[in-house]
């Protein structure tokens, strides 16, 4: 190891000559690996700080990045470095500051769980966890000794400073600060995330006109779909159980049968448009379509060997009530209308509507989603 320190720390002794060096003895020579360079990053790094010299700080940086395919923590100290010499150009932030941010963030979190809960496994890998804390403590040291007038590079500082970083500040810091608008546009993105939503579905349906006899039916089944902002969409199976009220007619292996045997599914697509959100409670218009099915004798019946079914297009459109708690997970309530039509010839008609009061009991999920939102401390309760 201190062969490989001597040999890193003479090729940065001027640039020219030192780019020279790195390209012959260090690029080149196969038994310096990652693992070496990161080891020596540490002391390297440090030397170089107390000694003023950015360039060899730079160069060195540089060349971890490529034996080391980009380690997040050599970003920080390129950005540090940057900010300590008056070479970043706070006017070119883009997004990818905000995901540096949040890699040292959650980094730092790792490394005090290791260093405070877990001493056991640090004792197991004292060896990743050293070079980490000592890494995390040359970036805090270099962002506590660094100040700057300008607003978003100090904000950069202080978060590097922090023992616990933090997105408070720069939250709150005023609409110029381009880091602002960069992390309240990170949060807009990673909420138009699609996210899966999964239910179980109750509730009862109350029948009208031509299919009133069939009287009210408690319902149950599931719900399957996505979530975007405002826009839901669900695929929906729902079924209707219990006898008829009162029988009705129809035609079996040309046979004319009256019985009260019955049981509605309910296949469909609903699309949800919640045209009021708020942290608890969001309120949509659905249009929806499906097929609709009456099961009015089974395979195991008294009259021959196949199932009869009865069956419909069906349009419907209704309000959807949402309350959320637990951040991703509700319960919703829906009022639903819905036209039927089910095809009867020779038998009793069987056209109308039915109403449908839905309770849903649902989540909606993504991992990265959640993850993202919590990394940068957004929260909707």
């Amino acid at each position: 190891m201190k062969i490989v320190t001597f040999i890193i720390g003479l090729a940065c002794i001027t640039s020219a000559f030192t780019q020279d060096i790195f390209d012959k003895k260090i690029l080149s020579n196969p038994y310096v690996t990652c693992q070496d360079v990161t080891y020596n990053a540490p002391d390297l790094i440090v030397d170089y700080y107390k000694s003023d010299q950015p360039d060899s700080m730079l160069l060195f940086i540089k060349y971890w990045k490529r034996k080391c395919m980009n380690p997040k923590e050599a970003d920080w100290l390129k950005t540090l470095t940057h900010i300590r010499f008056g070479r970043y150009d706070s006017d070119q932030i883009t997004m990818s500051q905000i995901n540096e941010l949040i890699s040292y963030k959650r980094i730092n979190e790792i490394i005090y769980y290791y260093s405070c809960f877990a001493e056991a496994s640090f004792q197991e890998n004292s060896y990743d966890h050293e070079i980490d804390y000592a890494i995390d403590s040359i970036v805090r040291l270099i962002a506590h000794e660094t100040t700057s007038e300008n607003i978003d590079e100090q904000l950069i500082l202080n978060f590097y400073a922090s023992k616990t970083p933090s997105f408070k500040e720069i939250s709150n810091a005023p609409t110029s600060s381009k880091l602002k608008q960069l992390y309240e546009e990170a949060i807009s993105r990673t909420l138009n995330e699609p996210q899966t939503h999964i239910g179980f579905i109750t509730g009862a349906v109350q029948h009208y006109e031509n299919i009133s006899f069939f009287g009210s039916r408690p319902t149950m089944g599931f719900v399957i779909g996505g979530k975007t902002m405002r826009h839901n969409y669900d695929f929906i199976m729902d079924f209707r159980i219990g006898a008829s009220k009162e029988p009705y007619s129809f035609i079996y292996n040309d046979s004319l049968i009256t019985d009260d045997k019955w049981t509605g599914m309910y296949v469909g697509f609903e699309y949800t448009f919640d045209f009021l959100q708020s942290k608890r409670i969001d309120i949509g218009i659905s249009p929806g379509i499906g097929y609709d099915r009456i099961t009015a004798l089974t395979a195991d019946n008294d009259y021959g060997e196949d199932p009869k079914f009865l069956n419909s297009f069906n349009q419907n459109v209704g309000m959807v009530l949402k309350y959320k708690f637990l951040s991703e997970n509700f319960i919703g309530i829906h009022f639903r209308y819905n036209w039927t039509d089910y095809k009867n010839p020779g038998g009793t008609a069987l056209d109308g509507e039915y109403f449908n009061i839905r309770i849903t009991f649902s989540m909606l999920s993504n991992f990265w989603r959640s993850q993202r939102l919590k990394n940068l401390e957004w929260s909707n309760n």
